[in-house]
């Protein structure tokens, strides 16, 4: 867009959006959860022996499904809370998170929505923080750095995405780098559908913002009863923290908006079934909630 346009919409929209929503709870108790879901995260990597040297505490930065950011006012605030996130786990010596555990941050932001318009793709060189568009359309099948912790930011993305983004790192070493800001998978748990049977193969558990989670075993300790890695059903464990949505500016932004990680909880070995059990049907219907066409340029 001209110049003028966009720095209108920069000064004019997007950094009101920001301050407002920094003004507010839901931010904060954003940034507290993804900042203990991803040392959760590394604590983990570390007890399963899979630290990557100079990579264990790198974060890389995912957003899939902004939505239209320039003409709705959700879409910005849900943009305004991913560059908030990106400010708290960027790189350098003033930002505390990166400080706190060694964390070489956050590169810049990998984003992909097709819903985009020419418009705002072109918005997104005039953002305040590097952001790059995907290479391609993944369809939420967007695989972690075996090297890196993931953050992944999916603002009510559909329910199809989440498992297509579960089925891409099923084992494991990546889920154990996985955290995700998006929908309630316990929401999703309440609310059956078939068709995406790897959310079906997760049991999802409420974690109390206020309690501190319980910490993974240490490196030298005996291995765990799988029983703490799965439910009775044979189902992966994850945990998530309720953002209070409530305390927005823009409630409706942010419903049913969580953390989730696979952290909190030791996860089965790579050999047990529950990795190679849950499958895919090839003759399903496509999911007419995901866009499979690609990003503008």
């Amino acid at each position: 867009p001209p110049a003028a346009a966009a720095d209108f919409w920069l000064s004019q929209r997007l950094e009101p959006a920001r301050r407002e929503l920094a003004a507010c709870g839901l931010q904060p108790a954003c940034l507290a959860a993804a900042r203990a879901a991803l040392a959760s995260a590394t604590a983990a990597i570390a007890a399963a022996g899979e630290q990557q040297p100079g990579d264990v505490g790198g974060v890389e930065l995912v957003c899939l499904g902004i939505g239209n950011f320039f003409s709705e006012r959700k879409a910005l605030h849900q943009m305004a809370l991913l560059l908030a996130l990106h400010d708290e786990f960027a790189a350098g010596p003033t930002r505390r998170a990166a400080a706190a555990d060694g964390a070489r941050g956050v590169g810049g932001i990998e984003l992909f929505d097709p819903a985009l318009t020419a418009l705002e793709v072109a918005l997104l060189e005039r953002l305040p923080v590097p952001c790059r568009p995907a290479p391609a359309n993944q369809e939420g099948a967007r695989r972690v750095n075996d090297g890196a912790r993931t953050l992944v930011y999916m603002p009510h993305c559909p329910r199809g995405m989440y498992d297509r983004m579960l089925e891409a790192n099923w084992q494991p070493h990546l889920l154990r780098r996985l955290v995700i800001v998006g929908n309630s998978f316990c929401a999703y748990a309440d609310r059956p559908r078939s068709g995406t049977p790897f959310l079906a193969a997760v049991a999802a558990e409420a974690l109390d913002p206020k309690q501190r989670p319980p910490a993974p075993p240490a490196p030298d300790s005996k291995p765990v009863d799988l029983d703490l890695g799965c439910d009775k059903a044979g189902r992966v464990r994850c945990t998530e923290t309720a953002l209070p949505a409530g305390r927005s500016p823009l409630p409706e932004a942010f419903n049913d908006t969580v953390v989730v990680s696979f952290g909190n909880r030791p996860l089965p070995p790579s050999s047990d079934k529950c990795w190679t059990a849950v499958r895919r049907d090839p003759n399903a219907a496509p999911d007419p909630e995901i866009i499979s066409a690609p990003l503008l340029s």
